[in-house]
């Protein structure tokens, strides 16, 4: 049994009389293959004419670049896109977001984190096997077959909102210049989170307390959504419906039977799934008893059709004394690209990840992993990709120290107080790179270096030891020139022999 509004009172209809109709949507085949039109098949990318250089390299913080700007009309037919990170970057996913801007609009259609948009809930990588939306057997190849028709122009951006950089980055954008139907639709996609989303009793319907995925105005349809669940133990999400109101703020069109249902499963979900127009391509169990879930649901053969309005949600029926954290990617097209736009959670940038501890209480950290805690202690730094050795393969990458003609103060994270040895490995092959240093865990007393005379294969460095204060132990820098961390190790004192 469930719940329908109709003509203005709350209706139970059994289910087994419940009959969805929908329209289909005219998608290409390979009958379209064949037909001959008069159109120029282009390319924006990575490609470099003069060599294999075919990347965006160490894309800083905070920069914006611009993939694709182009006047039209015109359509984009598909976006493919890899990347490589630097050690321990776990959370590059959420902090590049895409950006697209249609007839010169100065709101972006879509702003969404990079992997969301490709179906990649919580920063993970994982095969998707759909229709608009394929990740490879390679869990780093996306690609995107979203038609994005454009009438009068067409601008395409990567931004990177979180706080460490990025090692490379490789597109291309395949798109067809020329006249298109006056039918078409602009392609749009928002991203939304609630951290703490609360739950609601099954018997009681609050639709202001639904989880919304999709809220606009306009003439478009509805076609699809990623939806990420950070679950709790006792917090399984998936009895609430999908409850969508077309053109009435008010009165609910479409009710669904279950959120399991809505993504077109039945009775939970087991095991990983990955079709064309539905699919749960991630379940992963946490150390801490909660679940990571991603599904995504295509309305391709059956979209949502609105003329003024609509709004997307679903009940979140788990537990009243329990908060679960649901974020959530909708697609959809309308005639016009929208005029406002609320800006990304600010919570969605990298954090500081404390490296990984064995049990002999040694650590280990790349250079770059230290970039967005010395980035919010005001130091001048940035992740960059190591320059190439004699055989031109490139390295994985370090992090470059601006000088400030002061002594630099360094943290480490720890997780066990104590007094600990530490080392450093500079990285000093880049251009202009220091010539002479001083390290040191005091800093009154400093030892001076020398520039290695094989910088390609630089040893580790005593820094000396240090008693950790706050979770943290500090050594110290001094250098006039522009200084590079490889890479650090620091190791518990536990007795004097150590």
């Amino acid at each position: 049994m469930k719940r329908f509004y109709i003509h203005g009172i709350w209706a139970v209809i059994p289910c087994s009389v419940i009959v969805f109709l929908s329209t289909p949507l005219k998608a290409n085949n390979l009958n379209d293959v064949a037909k001959i039109k008069s159109l120029a098949s282009n390319r924006a990318g990575t490609h470099d004419p003069a060599g294999n250089a075919d990347s965006l390299n160490s894309f800083p913080p905070g920069q914006t670049h611009i993939m694709l700007d182009i006047d039209g009309p015109g359509q984009i037919n598909h976006i493919w896109m890899t990347y490589a990170a630097f050690a321990g970057h776990r959370t590059l996913l959420r902090d590049l977001v895409i950006r697209m801007f249609w007839e010169n609009s100065e709101t972006p259609a879509v702003e969404i984190p990079l992997g969301d948009f490709f179906a990649l809930g919580h920063s993970r990588n994982y095969k998707v096997n759909s229709a608009p939306i394929i990740v490879g057997d390679n869990t780093r190849a996306l690609n995107c077959y979203w038609p994005m028709p454009f009438y009068k122009h067409a601008r395409i951006e990567i931004y990177n909102a979180g706080q460490r950089g990025i090692r490379r980055i490789f597109y291309n954008i395949d798109y067809e210049p020329g006249s298109i139907d006056t039918d078409q639709g602009l392609f749009h996609a928002v991203f939304h989170r609630n951290k703490n989303l609360p739950g609601q009793n099954r018997f009681r319907f609050e639709p202001d307390k639904n989880y919304v995925i999709l809220e606009t105005q306009g003439q478009g349809q509805y076609v699809g959504c990623v939806l990420n669940v950070d679950s709790d133990a006792d917090g399984w999400w998936g009895e609430g419906d999908e409850i969508i109101y077309i053109d009435d703020h008010n009165q609910p069109r479409i009710s669904g039977t279950g959120s399991e249902d809505y993504f077109c499963n039945a009775w939970g979900f087991k095991n990983t799934f990955s079709y064309a127009y539905y699919g749960v391509p991630l379940i992963e169990k946490l150390d801490n008893g909660r679940q990571l879930t991603t599904a995504y649901r295509w309305h391709i053969p059956d979209p949502v059709r609105f003329n003024q309005y609509i709004r997307v949600t679903l009940e979140p029926i788990f537990p009243e004394n329990v908060t679960n954290d649901y974020s959530s990617a909708a697609f959809w097209y309308q005639r016009e690209p929208i005029t406002t736009r609320e800006p990304l959670p600010a919570d969605n940038q990298a954090r500081f990840n404390l490296p990984a501890k064995n049990t002999t209480g040694r650590y280990s950290m790349d250079g770059t992993e230290l970039e967005p805690e010395l980035r919010r202690r005001g130091l001048k730094v940035l992740a960059k990709m190591t320059p190439t050795n004699e055989m031109d393969i490139p390295r994985e990458g370090y992090l470059r120290i601006e000088p400030e003609g002061k002594i630099l103060a360094i943290p480490l994270p720890v997780d066990e107080d104590g007094r600990y040895n530490i080392k450093l490995q500079p990285c000093l092959t880049f251009e202009n790179a220091a010539d002479r240093f001083m390290l040191g865990t005091d800093k009154n007393d400093l030892t001076a270096y020398d520039k290695p005379d094989n910088a390609y294969d630089a040893p580790f460095l005593s820094v000396g030891q240090a008693e950790s204060q706050n979770g943290f132990l500090t050594i110290y820098l001094r250098t006039d020139a522009p200084f590079g961390i490889d890479a650090l190790r620091w190791q518990k004192i536990t007795s004097n022999t150590d």
